[in-house]
């Protein structure tokens, strides 16, 4: 085993296994530890599997539209055993994708458990041994883990995001605390399966970070599928018995409780920096993440770190690009990761996608901006699409004195793809006039784009 590497990257996750192939790619000698599994969350328990489940409570959740169709269909209830195969068969194709990526660019994979013993050296500990290796350069990728509240996960009855991807049946009743991104995608994915869901959030609104107005609609129809919300409200305390979990719940001084028979656990994640040893380095962490310049470069000039673990985006499109800008400046190249533009995506029904501000970060920012909107009904795609149903709308603000767009949100079903062609818009500088210009199939969901742009310039042909 080679005992001196150019570049050691710590975590096999969208950040870290791009950082290896990109370092490799530039001919730095390479390898990447990870102690679990390549692909890391995402890949494993995070983004691939959850989507995964959310094309099956999509798909079950047609049902019911084909009959109302005239399709004669019958439905015999859910085989969870047979799902979760599915599932791990698509996420071995990917995770085999890696290490064969990871294989062809030339970086080492170690399989261990990664400690600093200093600012150049790393201990790893193996299945057979514990080996120390010296690094001129240090790409940090250790990512996050589910955090826990008062209540400590058992696996059984309280449970993580990672626990319920490996569900063979499906409970009766869940409670999810938090609504942020997870919470709300769990929530969307097990209401539309049948299970009685309630939500807890100590924030006044879910989703705090998107535009309100999308989020109404994604909360309405989540409330009519059943889904109870328990906003601004904190949990004091749980009890457990053999057959349910009971939350004790505060709200405005009041007290109430809330009982399920299972409760799942969606309120944030916590840095995995806590397990490297970070004393033992020069290394500055935040309340557990890491702090990086626009380069990832930590306060240790050969020693950067991408993804979840330095606590900005907890995306991972954006570790991709931070993994990729890590490695490019150690083999000598100066660039910059660049998240003006980074867009976001949640994948409930219907979806939620946007970039840039929302309309209230955009009035907190600039002095003149306008938000225009349309909604979804008036697009015939929508209405194909929802066989005859188009929940949901599209919002963009403009900065009115330059014509730039600073901000666009949209809420509907399938309209997560949409948003890249709106982020190479703003990417580009591309003016609301332009943007007017374009012309765009029919049809299709991104004519509501064209047409928030015709209605921002004053002359709309399908919204008023």
């Amino acid at each position: 085993m080679q005992k001196k590497w150019q570049t050691v990257v710590i975590g096999g996750g969208p950040g870290g296994y791009a950082a290896a192939i990109r370092a490799a790619q530039l001919g730095l000698k390479t390898v990447l530890i990870e102690k679990q599994h390549l692909g890391g969350t995402c890949l494993n328990v995070g983004c691939i599997p959850t989507k995964y489940m959310v094309e099956l409570a999509n798909s079950t959740g047609k049902v019911n539209d084909l009959e109302n169709l005239g399709v004669d269909v019958t439905y015999h209830g859910l085989d969870l055993i047979k799902f979760q195969k599915s599932k791990q068969k698509v996420v071995k194709q990917l995770t085999g994708g890696v290490n064969a990526l990871l294989k062809r660019a030339g970086a080492e994979v170690i399989s261990g458990t990664a400690e600093f013993v200093s600012d150049n050296q790393i201990k790893v500990m193996t299945e057979k041994e514990t080996i120390e290796i010296e690094a001129e350069n240090i790409i940090i990728a250790a990512g996050t883990r589910p955090t826990e509240l008062l209540i400590p996960f058992d696996g059984e009855h309280v449970v993580s995001s990672t626990d319920v991807l490996n569900w063979k049946e499906l409970p009766q009743s869940l409670t999810i605390v938090g609504a942020g991104v997870i919470g709300m995608e769990f929530a969307s994915i097990f209401s539309q399966l049948g299970v009685n869901v309630s939500v807890v959030e100590v924030a006044p609104h879910a989703l705090m970070n998107e535009d309100q107005d999308a989020v109404n609609y994604l909360v309405k129809a989540l409330k009519n599928r059943g889904v109870q919300f328990h906003l601004n409200t904190k949990v004091v305390s749980s009890s457990k018995s053999d057959r349910e979990v009971t939350l004790f719940l505060e709200k405005d001084s009041q007290q109430s409780s809330l009982s399920s028979e299972k409760v799942l656990i969606a309120a944030g994640r916590t840095s995995n920096a806590d397990t490297l040893q970070l004393d033992k380095t020069s290394i500055q962490a935040d309340r557990g993440f890491i702090k990086v310049n626009k380069q990832m470069q930590t306060d240790v000039k050969h020693i950067y770190a991408v993804g979840d673990i330095v606590g900005s985006w907890q995306l991972a499109h954006a570790a991709y690009d931070e993994g990729v800008v890590a490695a490019e400046n150690i083999a000598g190249q100066k660039v910059e990761f660049e998240d003006q533009f980074v867009p976001r995506s949640v994948f409930t029904s219907p979806e939620i996608s946007s970039v840039g501000l929302t309309e209230k970060q955009a009035r907190e920012q600039y002095n003149q901006v306008k938000a225009y909107k349309v909604p979804l009904q008036g697009n015939g795609k929508a209405l194909i699409n929802g066989l005859g149903r188009a929940e949901g709308m599209a919002k963009i603000i403009v900065d009115e004195k330059y014509g730039e767009i600073v901000g666009f949100s949209i809420v509907g079903e399938h309209v997560n793809e949409l948003v890249t062609g709106v982020t190479s818009i703003m990417s580009l500088e591309s003016t609301i006039e332009e943007v007017a210009s374009i012309i765009h199939p029919h049809p299709s969901l991104s004519e509501v784009i064209k047409e928030l742009a015709l209605l921002a310039e004053g002359k709309p042909l399908h919204s008023m």
